[in-house]
């Protein structure tokens, strides 16, 4: 089993993060990083266990990453790191590619 760490950062970091754990296809955990009440957390980090394939991730990822860019102010999310094998990525540069490979 891989695991594969996500940097969320934005105002919706923490229903981002949330959203993106609440995949059938995702297992892991996030927590905060700074700030203690939660409309104050703007950073959080997101543990993931790849239990299915890494197609099917990093379409998971991919999706999931643009339907929080473009959310309303309050959900938005600036920036996401992928890290994964000690390598990482920015999803914001990445193509579906990118991801998969870092993934598999």
């Amino acid at each position: 089993m891989t695991e594969v760490h996500l940097s969320i950062v934005g105002k919706g970091a923490v229903q981002a993060a949330e959203a993106l754990l609440s995949s059938p296809y995702i297992t892991g955990t996030w927590q905060p990083v700074g700030g203690t009440q939660r409309e104050q957390i703007q950073s959080v980090t997101v543990h993931i266990f790849l239990t299915a394939s890494g197609e099917t991730l990093s379409k998971q990822i991919q999706e999931w990453y643009q339907r929080y860019k473009q959310s309303h102010a309050e959900n938005k999310i600036e920036k996401v790191v992928l890290v994964c094998k000690g390598k990482r990525i920015v999803v914001e540069d990445s193509s579906f590619e990118d991801i998969h490979q870092l993934l598999v």
